[in-house]
């Protein structure tokens, strides 16, 4: 479980207090009930967060017929659902707690915030979700004046515990389970209980060749999330022993680097794959097998069912290993009592626990999911 300081838990209950005042002038009222409802999710975070709302859709569709889906995200992640015929709207701001580089938390980004909470007020959403527990999400709900507003009353399983006066429908900490799981018991209140997972989960076509195909994603959001290049290398070329395979890499934002060395670590290249995010979904549709870390494109591959083969570090894997069928995952933090670990700073960066992860036995664990 994350610990918070003190300062911290004392300032998000101080901040939901002095919210609470406001309630009454801010909340609509209820749209009829005949009308389909426009449903607000909120996930100002990281693009695997945004991607794990994707569970919600059918169970909320189903529920309500024509409802309108809006994902509010950051700037960043404005491509996520550009495309998926579920989401009615993506509604975007460069929130500053979860912005990075030198004009995080500067006046533009905070007037740029301002201007969405009145695009999102202007919506009238009748039901908004907060599926991590944040009062900063709350505080988002709030401002949109939605009359209905679910959410959780602990931030992501840790011991950052609110009073839900903010919401509507606040919702206890369950026991810590999946994200994905976390965010269909989100829907308790509208359904009745939560909804069995169903994947895929992302509304992208699959496409196969004869040929069996792996994408190779080893870059990830944090330098200690990332796996050593001969390391890759060395699962890479043990790999393409076996006969008719395709490998490949994929390379996000500020990654074509990290494949060029893994490259330059094997006898012959591979093709590194580069492309915005609606061509990154459809390369990964594409393939029989992903490798890669605690990232983006690896939740993409599970949302989609597509066998998974994950590393783990500094990330919680209870949380986000992958669920898509034949899936496997490493995470060798036994002798690390620093984890759970905040991602702030490694205070064992001369020995990082991605070290703990070996290729043999990566290559073991895809020995059973390739072609015999």
């Amino acid at each position: 479980m994350l610990q918070y300081s003190q300062r911290k838990i004392r300032l998000a209950r101080a901040l939901e207090r002095f919210a609470d005042i406001f309630k009454r002038i801010l909340l609509r009222k209820p749209t009829p009930a005949s009308q389909p409802p426009l449903i607000l999710l909120i996930e100002p975070f990281q693009m695997g967060d945004v991607l794990s709302l994707a569970v919600l859709f059918d169970p909320l569709l189903e529920r309500f017929p024509g409802a309108k889906i809006v994902i509010w995200c950051h700037d960043r992640n404005a491509a996520v659902y550009a495309n998926d015929a579920g989401v009615h709207l993506i509604l975007t701001a460069p929130f500053p707690w979860s912005s990075h580089g030198s004009k995080r938390g500067s006046l533009s980004h905070w007037i740029a915030v301002l201007r969405s909470c009145r695009r999102a007020r202007s919506l009238r959403p009748d039901i908004a979700i907060d599926v991590r527990g944040d009062i900063r999400s709350q505080l988002l709900m709030l401002a949109a004046g939605s009359p209905q507003r679910i959410g959780y009353t602990t931030y992501v399983h840790s011991n950052l515990c609110l009073r839900g006066l903010l919401l509507s429908d606040p919702l206890a900490d369950i026991a810590e389970k999946h994200r994905y799981l976390t965010n269909l018991n989100a829907l308790t209140p509208l359904l009745g209980s939560a909804p069995p997972l169903h994947l895929p989960a992302l509304n992208v076509p699959r496409t196969t060749s004869e040929t069996f195909t792996i994408a190779i994603h080893p870059g990830a959001g944090w330098l200690y999330k990332r796996w050593d290049p001969t390391r890759w290398a060395a699962l890479i070329t043990r790999l393409l022993q076996h006969p008719n395979m395709h490998l490949f890499l994929i390379a996000g934002p500020g990654e074509l680097a990290l494949c060029d060395e893994i490259n330059s670590l094997l006898p012959s290249p591979l093709e590194v794959v580069s492309t915005n995010f609606d061509g990154l979904l459809r390369t990964i549709a594409s393939v029989n097998l992903f490798i890669g870390l605690d990232s983006g494109p690896m939740n993409a591959a599970t949302l989609m069912n597509i066998p998974v083969i994950a590393l783990f570090g500094p990330g919680e894997s209870s949380v986000w290993h992958p669920l898509s069928h034949g899936s496997r995952f490493f995470h060798h933090v036994e002798n690390y009592p620093c984890h759970p670990c905040t991602q702030i700073t490694c205070v064992r960066a001369a020995d990082p626990c991605m070290t703990a992860i070996h290729a043999d036995e990566v290559y073991a664990a895809a020995l059973p999911l390739l072609p015999q």
